[in-house]
């Protein structure tokens, strides 16, 4: 049995039928500045019913040399170490957390999420 559009919404191969359209990222979530609720070298999980997207910023300067290391599911997704010889630098990371994933960063700047 293969996918089929019914009078009563979208029937897949399991006999399941779905009515309404799953809502995309972004759809009805809004940005939210969350470094208040957010600290280094922990980890948090996403809850929310829907994948959020989320945005760090790392600054660093040449007399606090440091490395960050973004995870997703105990898996490292994005790591930066800055070059001593830059005197002041910022960088900007993003990613996308499914639902029931657990995420974190070991440095941040700025944090934000929509969610």
């Amino acid at each position: 049995m293969s996918t089929q559009l019914i009078s009563t919404g979208i029937q897949f191969p399991d006999a399941t039928t779905q009515t309404t359209a799953a809502a995309g990222l972004g759809d009805g979530q809004t940005w939210q500045n969350v470094k208040a609720s957010r600290a280094i070298n922990t980890t948090y999980t996403n809850s929310t019913g829907r994948t959020i997207y989320v945005v760090v910023g790392v600054k660093n300067n040449i007399s606090n040399p440091q490395s960050w290391t973004f995870t997703i599911d105990g898996f490292s997704i994005s790591e930066y170490m800055w070059e001593l010889t830059v005197d002041r630098a910022t960088a900007i990371f993003s990613f996308p957390v499914p639902n029931g994933s657990t995420y974190r960063c070991n440095g941040n700047s700025y944090w934000l999420e929509l969610r």
